[in-house]
């Protein structure tokens, strides 16, 4: 458990320093930038669904922003393909 904790916690470490990097480059205030694009594949939880078995919905995609009611999840169409 204390391995996987200190490993969430570096690889936290480094999001941030990344993001600090990133937003140095393009000149912005860290406070502008308080959303993320998040891809998650999910359950439904009906009992015979192939969803049960491993092969969950998706991806779904999202845009989580947290404001200061909490967050607030924005459901957002698939990217388009760059084959259609």
């Amino acid at each position: 458990m204390v391995k996987t904790a200190s490993r969430r916690q570096e690889t936290a470490r480094a999001l941030q320093q990344r993001k600090s990097a990133l937003l140095a480059r393009l000149q912005l205030s860290p406070d502008l930038v308080r959303a993320s694009y998040v891809k998650q594949y999910l359950t439904c939880g009906k009992k015979n669904c192939r969803c049960r078995r491993g092969f969950k919905h998706g991806p779904f995609y999202y845009l989580v922003q947290c404001l200061g009611t909490g967050r607030v999840r924005k459901f957002r169409p698939a990217p388009a393909s760059p084959h259609t």
